[in-house]
């Protein structure tokens, strides 16, 4: 009897243990966030996530125990960087005075990074670069904000380019259609400059020069690829100069190989008859080997010359210095001397008049003389009558002062008066008919006529 009570009092006391006290229900199943002594968790059917967890357009990372990563944590070997709430940053982040970026993975940059068009270095660490900084060999320059830097840069007075890339210039680069060049740190050179062996030149502003260019008193020409020129001839447009060794334009008087030339004080190469100290020259026109050589000892043409250049033939000399000053308004200048009865005809321009013609002729009489001053040419004719006389191949120059033929019979055309070098005409100045022909058939109105 007493152990039948003894076992129903123990049922009743287990009972009493493990039944559910009145009002009380069974713990609840844990989801979602749930924070606990402050720090956050993340449950699933009551169990804590850890790993990684996406929720909605954040991520976050939780330790093995469930709560949640805030601040660094290098996870397989990439850094990211979580915020107090625990999600991952996706952006800029300034820690301890430097500036990290962190990728729309997380991951924290490293190296280079392109970030809303601009292109930023990190380090190792993640720390952004600024000011100088060698990378692969090349040097680049990212401004306080970490954005490199491209295009022209000054800096303590020194100027700098950068490439597209971003990596600076050194040796020479074309930059909007000008070529630079800039030293092995980058600086961009000004003013002389010798590079591999040859000398250029750079402007203040850097653009490499062409063309002539003057130094303490002395001309030097660069070439269309920079490099100055020097020893040998120089083609300017249509003009030759000469530079010595040391790439000095000459001037005046010059003597190359033997040869003599003729540069002037602007040191262009002169060519064709040339009034120089007083004295008269010629210098070959042709492009060959001769051009620009002084003629000696040889005949220009109707005009002889001496073994010194100078015009031997004293008349013909006067007349080229008469002639020398002169001008034309075409490209034809005639002189006629009463004195020594010439004509001489020249073809070019003020100060370079080359005689082509030396004709002997006959002039008025002194009752008659023929006129003199300046003059032009004006109209002409096949020939016309005077008194028995039938004259060819007219030509006026002033009035009824005319270039013309000797006489002919006006009926059957033979030569009657064929006499040149007198004073007997009527104040025309009369010719050997082909001569007259020459003026009739080559010199044209308005060419400029000179007689004296």
């Amino acid at each position: 009897m007493k152990r039948w009570i003894m076992t129903l009092c123990v049922a009743l006391l287990l009972v009493g243990l493990f039944a559910p006290a009145k009002g009380i229900r069974a713990e609840e199943v844990k989801n979602g966030w749930v924070s606990e002594n402050g720090t956050w968790y993340y449950y699933k059917d009551g169990e804590p996530k850890t790993g990684w967890l996406q929720e909605e357009d954040s991520w976050y990372y939780l330790k093995s125990s469930g709560a949640v990563t805030q601040g660094w944590k290098e996870i397989d070997s990439s850094w990211y960087f979580f915020k107090d709430s625990g999600r991952m940053l996706t952006d800029w982040l300034e820690h301890e005075g430097s500036w990290y970026y962190f990728k729309d993975s997380g991951k924290m940059a490293s190296g280079w990074q392109e970030v809303n068009g601009s292109w930023y270095y990190f380090g190792e660490s993640g720390k952004m670069r600024t000011g100088w900084q060698e990378v692969n060999g090349g040097w680049y320059y990212f401004n306080e904000s970490g954005k490199m830097r491209t295009g022209w840069m000054e800096e303590n007075g020194s100027w700098y380019y950068f490439a597209e890339s971003g990596k600076m210039c050194t040796g020479w680069r074309e930059v909007d259609e000008d070529w630079y060049y800039f030293g092995e740190s980058g600086k961009m050179r000004t003013g002389w400059q010798q590079i591999d062996g040859s000398w250029y030149v750079f402007s203040d502003s850097g653009k490499m020069k062409t063309g002539w260019v003057e130094k303490d008193g002395s001309w030097y020409y660069l070439k269309s690829s920079g490099r100055m020129a020097s020893g040998g001839w120089v083609l300017d447009g249509e003009d030759y100069y000469y530079v010595d060794e040391n790439g000095v334009m000459q001037t005046g008087w010059f003597t190359l190989n033997g040869d003599k030339y003729y540069l002037g004080d602007s040191g262009k190469m002169r060519t064709g008859w040339r009034k120089i100290n007083g004295e008269i020259y010629y210098f070959y026109e042709n492009q060959n080997k001769w051009m620009g050589v002084m003629a000696k000892s040889t005949t220009v043409g109707v005009t002889p010359v001496g073994k010194n250049g100078t015009i031997t033939d004293s008349n013909i000399r006067a007349m080229y210095m008469k002639a020398m000053g002169l001008t034309s308004k075409t490209e034809y200048l005639l002189l006629v001397n009463s004195s020594t009865h010439r004509v001489g005809i020249f073809t070019g321009s003020v100060g370079n008049w080359k005689m082509v013609k030396y004709f002997l002729c006959t002039v008025g009489a002194k009752k008659t003389p023929t006129v003199k001053g300046t003059f032009q040419i004006g109209g002409r004719g096949y020939s016309f009558l005077h008194d028995e006389f039938r004259l060819f191949y007219w030509v006026s120059f002033y009035r009824d002062y005319l270039f013309h033929s000797v006489l002919y019979d006006k009926n059957d055309g033979r030569l009657r008066d064929g006499r040149l070098g007198k004073n007997l005409s009527l104040g025309c100045v009369r010719l050997a008919i082909e001569n007259a022909k020459w003026i009739y058939d080559n010199v044209p109105e308005r060419s400029k006529v000179v007689s004296y």
